[in-house]
């Protein structure tokens, strides 16, 4: 997945450093609500151009319990935002993993 900087950078967030991974969580964080506004935007105008009266109801249940939830709740559900915890996670574990990897053993104390 790619993260588009304040500059207009577009980057894999793979290839992100870790402060600048912590930074855009936290961003998103910070502007959870706008993230939902957008999202819900987005969301209202496509329900019109579904097809089909089951579909739309069930979009408009969808659409309904976005908009009941409040901003950190909804933040918890953005793939971006998922994303890019994943990433901070699956680092820590790699980190974790070197850490043990190079610890000394017994015979090399």
């Amino acid at each position: 997945m790619r993260w588009k900087c304040r500059d207009g950078t577009v980057l894999e967030i793979s290839e992100m450093t870790d402060r600048h991974l912590a930074n855009a969580i936290a961003y998103m964080r910070r502007n959870a609500s706008v993230f939902q506004e957008r999202s819900l935007r987005r969301l209202n105008a496509s329900v019109d151009d579904l097809q089909g009266e089951c579909a739309q109801d069930h979009a408009n249940d969808e659409l309904r319990a976005f908009e009941e939830m409040d901003a950190e709740e909804f933040i918890e559900t953005h793939p971006s935002f998922l994303t890019l915890l994943a990433e901070q996670r699956r680092r820590a574990r790699q980190a974790r993993n070197e850490e043990i990897a190079n610890a000394p053993t017994r015979a090399n104390r």
